[in-house]
């Protein structure tokens, strides 16, 4: 497994027991998550959890604050 591939899998694990715990704390949903073209953030895993959890995708653009 390469440092990409754990960087993945942490980021999976990370968002999803994050996402779980703001349901959990104040009743409300995610809805959109907004992250720069980071590569973790862009596995099959993540996109797939997005889509079941109706999670709306958005990629900041490349040099902008």
């Amino acid at each position: 497994m390469g440092i990409l591939d754990e960087a993945e899998s942490k980021a999976f694990k990370c968002f999803k027991h994050w996402t779980i715990l703001m349901k959990n704390k104040t009743r409300k949903i995610v809805k959109c998550l907004r992250s720069d073209n980071g590569l973790e953030f862009c596995s099959t895993k993540l996109n797939e959890f997005y889509k079941d959890e109706g999670i709306a995708r958005q990629r900041a653009i490349h040099s902008t604050p």
